[in-house]
């Protein structure tokens, strides 16, 4: 559908029209010498000018024949005034002329308009991971550098994909092409994506979540400016059982608390962390100690001897370990 011109169309009434009727005749010739031809759902916007009373009526013409126009009466109000049919008489005016209704489809661009992102910002209306955004006006494909801000009703908690105006289903990446992370999208917080033609995805700006990737690979030597820390210690607490898993992926510093009843054995079993690393446990006895440990096999001691551990009230050990894989190799600072 369009709305169609030709320049200076202008004509009387070959005949006049009551308020009541979908049609009128153009003077003869006028219709293909001056006036556009249709089809399918294409129209035109005319005025019509009443010579006797100054009366103005705006219509639409959606098809012609030759000099006979069918139209839609009383379209757009003149000035402040109602939109109102009237009836018009032979040799009244009709011209061809761009109306205000025109000018409003054109979604004239102000300063204001850009300002505030009216034309692509949108209010997601789909579900977390799945978002839909409606811009306005609507975009004919996706091409770069197509740029969508959407106000997120959910949070994301996974890979996601976007929809704009229907266009169809694209993921939604990081810049370095990886997918989104959890949280990286939050609820009722603004999301900047830009549309990536290459890769043919939506690239987010501004992720979110604080979450950092488990592992990083680096092709040079790295140099600290400032010293290394860890966040926490994992600690297990008063182990009270006879028997205690300690994980290494719950990070490379771990301590625990022997105890069960006075004078039992608690057997450690080691889940490996992702790869090799260096780790440390720290081995406390608790207000009555005397407790000992039996290490996993994989644990292998200088000389092949388990340390003897400190057993008196309130001791602890460090073990250190480096993991090289398969084994875990120990030593041990006692007694303190």
């Amino acid at each position: 559908m369009a709305e169609l011109f030709t320049n200076l169309a202008r004509s009387t009434l070959a005949s006049g029209i009551l308020s009541t009727d979908l049609s009128l005749t153009l003077a003869t010739g006028d219709g293909n010498d001056l006036f556009p031809a249709l089809s399918g759902a294409d129209f035109f916007r005319c005025v019509l000018f009443k010579k006797a009373t100054g009366d103005i009526e705006i219509i639409t013409c959606s098809a012609r024949a030759g000099d006979v126009l069918t139209i839609a009466r009383a379209q757009e109000q003149i000035g402040n005034l109602a939109a109102t049919a009237f009836d018009f008489n032979a040799g009244d005016l009709i011209e061809l002329r761009p109306t205000k209704a025109f000018f409003d489809s054109l979604g004239v661009v102000t300063s204001t308009a850009i300002q505030s992102s009216d034309y692509n910002y949108a209010v997601d209306v789909g579900s977390a991971n799945a978002y839909i955004a409606t811009l306005s006006p609507a975009p004919s494909a996706y091409a770069s550098p197509l740029q969508v801000m959407f106000l997120a009703g959910n949070t994301n908690t996974s890979a996601s994909t976007l929809n704009v105006n229907g266009l169809g289903v694209r993921n939604i990446k990081r810049l370095d092409g990886a997918n989104i992370r959890a949280g990286d999208i939050v609820s009722s917080e603004v999301a900047y994506l830009m549309y990536d033609t290459v890769a043919v995805e939506f690239k987010l700006l501004n992720p979110r979540s604080s979450g950092e990737p488990s592992n990083y690979t680096f092709d040079d030597d790295v140099a600290f400016s400032k010293v290394a820390s860890f966040a926490s210690v994992n600690n297990y607490g008063t182990v009270t059982a006879t028997t205690q898993v300690v994980d290494w992926n719950n990070g490379n510093k771990q301590e625990l608390t022997l105890g069960p009843s006075v004078g039992d054995n608690v057997t450690l079993s080691f889940t490996a962390p992702p790869g090799p690393c260096n780790m440390i446990l720290n081995v406390k006895q608790d207000a009555s100690g005397n407790r000992t440990i039996t290490w996993p096999a994989t644990v292998k001691w200088p000389d092949s001897s388990a340390p003897t551990l400190a057993t008196l009230a309130g001791k602890a050990d460090l073990i250190s370990f480096y993991y090289d894989g398969s084994f875990y190799y120990g030593a041990a600072s006692l007694n303190y």
